[in-house]
């Protein structure tokens, strides 16, 4: 079934988003994507802490790197928001960019706590293994946990500034939810979007079948 076309929607006067009957989940190019920032937020955390550690940064920096953490997902609800469409699409987001985050801080802080216990006692080679992958791995599902919902807290905020969804029933121009019932040609009479019944979720029939319905 084919895409809902995004036309020429302009949200500063259209405050409707017409999704489709079955959100499908965020495309894997979207996922791949958060995932790979999530990694290089993590990696970007653990040098921050790195930094810190060694006095280079005061905890009021460490807090804004922390908070800048979530600058990629706020713009990215914000922007593709007709594709992620609801609390699913957000939290599937959020859980890969979740991932590659806490796989990124669970490998840095692993080998920080490993350095930092090797080198403060001799002979526990193998007991800092087993210390360091325990700590980061708790630390590691904490930071799953509280992204999460984080990001839920975030797509609940985003949700406030956006238009409002209606789910197509089959009669709604993809653009501005103008009812299509009676239009004779495949173009929209109040922003002049071309459709297809792909984009309405329907056939030629049931269409004018829905047609001769309301008269």
């Amino acid at each position: 079934m084919g895409q809902l076309s995004t036309g020429n929607l302009d949200h500063s006067t259209h405050r409707v988003v017409v999704i489709q009957k079955h959100t499908p989940a965020p495309p894997p190019g979207m996922r791949k994507e958060a995932f790979v920032f999530g990694v290089l937020t993590g990696v970007f955390l653990v040098l921050g802490l790195i930094i810190l550690y060694f006095g280079l940064m005061s905890r009021l920096g460490i807090l804004c790197l922390a908070l800048a953490a979530f600058a990629w997902p706020a713009y990215k609800l914000r922007r593709d928001h007709r594709m992620i469409a609801d609390a699913r699409g957000a939290g599937m987001i959020g859980a890969y960019y979740a991932f590659g985050m806490s796989s990124a801080i669970f490998i840095g802080f692993a080998c920080i706590v490993f350095v930092d216990i090797l080198g403060s006692v001799e002979g526990i080679f193998f007991d800092a293994i087993i210390i360091a992958i325990t700590s980061s791995a708790i630390a590691a599902v904490f930071l799953v946990f509280a992204i999460q919902v984080s990001i839920a807290i975030l797509w609940s905020t985003i949700c406030l500034t956006l238009p409002k969804f209606i789910v197509q029933d089959g009669t709604l121009c993809p653009n501005c939810a103008y009812c299509l019932i009676g239009t004779q040609s495949m173009r929209c009479p109040e922003c002049g979007n071309e459709f297809s019944f792909d984009d309405l979720e329907t056939t030629a029939e049931e269409f004018a079948s829905r047609a001769v319905t309301s008269n």
